[in-house]
This record gives C-alpha cells, structure tokens and sequence, in this order.
C-alpha cells in the first residue's frame, strides 16, 4: 500500500492539472510533429522522454536527487496505451499496468499489479465512468482485500457549458466506509483554451482551505497537438479518455507559488523544453481537421490533396471506403461508437484520427 501510495503521489507532483476537450467542436489535430518534448524541470524532479519510431513515449525517466526511477510504456495496434511498467528506486520492485477499453474505445479499466522480485504480492485497480458527452466523470481507484474488491478513493469530474474541466474533487473513504471529501483542484482558461491558473484546495472543518495556486504560461503560436510528448503528458499519464484536456498550446513554464517541501514553503518552476523534428521522412506534411467531434449524421473533412478516406471499427474491419467527394461523410448508416478515420494523400502519406458517432 506504502509502495502504491508512493507513485501516486509521485504522479500527482508530475500532474497537478489535467487536459481539456475542443471547446467548439472542431477537431484540429496533427499526425505531423514538428517539435517533441524532451524533458522536463521541476526542481528537485527531472523528467526525460524517450520515442519510438512513431513519436509515442515509450520511456519516461524520473529523477529526485541522485535517485532515478522509469517507466515504460507499450501500445496497441491502435497507439492506445497498453502497459506501463514502472521500476522503482528500489529495483527489488515495480509495477505493472495493464490498460482495457471498452466498445466505444474509451478506457475503462486500469489492472494495477505490485511486484516484488518478480512476484505479484498485492493487486489495485482503476475503474472509469463517462456522461452522457463521453467525457469521463468518475474515476474509483480499488484495492483486492481478502478476495474481494475494497474502493478506496474516487476522483469527480465537473466542466463547465464549453465541456472545459472545470473542477475535479478527490473523495477518501471515513472509518465507517462513508465516502468524504478531502481536495479538489479548480481550473481557470484563457480564450486559446490553455489553463492559465490551478488551485489546489483541500477540506477541512465544512469549509474549502486554498493550499496551493499553479499558473501556467505559453506560446501561444504553437499548437499542443504539432508536439509529440506533450498531451501523452496530459491524458495518458492522468488516465483521461484520450485527449489533451488541459492546453491547446505549447506549454513553456509553470510556476508553483507556494509549493512546500520539508514543512517549509518555496516557490518552484517548470520548465519544459522541446527539440524540432527535422527530415522529411520524420515530419510528413499531412494536416487533417474533422468536426463536429463527437459527430451524428455528417462528419466534415479539411486537408489537401487526398486521395482516399477509409472508416474502420475499433477491431480493424474497414467498414466504408471513399474515393471521391471529400470534403464530408455521411456516416448516418453508422452505429453508435468509436472509429478511426484513415486518410491518404496523393503523394502516399496516411493519417488516423478517432471520432465518436452519436
């Protein structure tokens, strides 16, 4: 339990604010990276990332003094996070997270195994509940006790009339197993959609106590999605249903007014840095805009020079191929679900992207 507290906590000081959906509607979103990010520092943490050959993390490295801890991360065969592995301080343990989606494609469960040596000695899991606009809005973390499965803490998500997260409260369980409020994290948004102020709040005596104020700074001329790394930093980490939730742009800094270390306050700053990706095999020049995201009878395309638009159900059957007139779907004769949209340029390139019929 110590242990799992540990990398949570680890988590937490890593993700303090957690992503944000398109508040218009319009999905603007790129295959092609020009930047990725590199590293991360946090003061007394240090974060480095590590790619594979199509721009997902597949190693993040965390360091805290002279110590150093990691994890690795796996992907299916439609770039959803599969595993993570984390191996500890201590290499005598790790963990291992074994991601499961369900028919829309959303995350619904996370299977949390501690190991020691090698040997499973204590099970956690993550369960996932979404609203009616399939964005999440309870997350219950579990622990198997005697058998059977005990809740232990849970996460509520409230957002706003532009579908921002506008506030996620943190609930813990009293003696009596009577669930209790015990923080909750507020989000402030400028008008390009970035999380510019988080405050951190925790319970106490009926009343809501201020503990903690982050601000947020950025360049605003760069979009989130032209990084790699960048919403993988948001989403997958903080296991929100698989887009950036928190910024639209290109994040530079935060900084952390009254963060407290050792019973002693000091102020503390973020900073992120990114390298650009050059060579034309690395960085195809393919850009694809589709909205309204989730969509119901119409699905509207933007991109240059395409050739071909392929729709395909999460279990790779390719359910309708257009050659022409592509511009819009109709995707009307669709179930309700998940897809992934497959466009190909006339000069070979291929992007994917999913899009949730109503």
């Amino acid at each position: 339990m110590k242990k799992y507290l540990l990398v949570a906590a680890v988590l937490c000081c890593m993700i303090s604010a957690m992503a944000q959906m398109p508040k218009e509607g319009f999905s603007k979103q790129m295959n092609a990276y020009t930047e990725k990010l590199d590293s991360i520092d946090a003061g007394r943490y240090k974060y480095h990332f590590v790619y594979d050959n199509q721009y997902n993390v597949e190693k993040m490295e965390i360091k805290e003094g002279g110590d150093l801890f990691y994890f690795e991360f796996t992907y299916d065969s439609l770039n959803r996070l599969s595993s993570a592995i984390q191996t500890d301080i201590d290499p005598d343990y790790s963990y291992r997270t074994e991601y499961v989606y369900d028919n829309l494609g959303r995350r619904s469960e996370a299977l949390l195994c501690f190991l020691e040596n090698g040997a499973v000695t204590d099970e956690a899991k993550t369960v996932y509940e979404y609203n009616e606009d399939n964005n999440v809005s309870i997350v219950t973390e579990l622990f198997l006790n005697n058998g059977s499965w005990r809740e232990e803490s849970k996460k509520e998500f409230f957002y706003d009339d532009q579908l921002d997260i506008d506030e996620i409260v943190f609930w813990g369980t009293n003696s009596l197993g009577v669930w209790i409020p015990e923080s909750k994290i507020v989000h402030t948004y400028d008008n390009h959609q970035n999380c510019i102020v988080s405050k951190q709040y925790y319970y106490d005596a009926e009343e809501w106590w201020l503990e903690n104020e982050i601000s947020y700074y950025y360049d605003t001329t760069v979009l989130s999605s032209n990084i790699a790394g960048l919403d993988f930093y948001f989403y997958n980490l903080y296991n929100i249903n698989g887009i950036n939730k928190f910024c639209r742009n290109k994040l530079l800094y935060s900084d952390d007014g009254w963060g407290k270390h050792d019973g002693q306050s000091e102020r503390s700053q973020k900073i992120f840095y990114y390298s650009t990706i050059t060579g034309i095999d690395e960085m195809p020049e393919i850009l694809l805009n589709i909205w309204p995201n989730p969509v119901d009878e119409v699905l509207y395309l933007e991109a240059e020079e395409l050739q071909q638009i392929e729709i395909f159900s999460l279990d790779g059957k390719c359910i309708m191929t257009i050659a022409n007139s592509l511009e819009s779907v109709n995707i009307r004769g669709l179930a309700s679900g998940c897809y992934l949209l497959k466009a190909t340029t006339k000069n070979g390139c291929v992007v994917t992207q999913k899009f949730m019929k109503q």
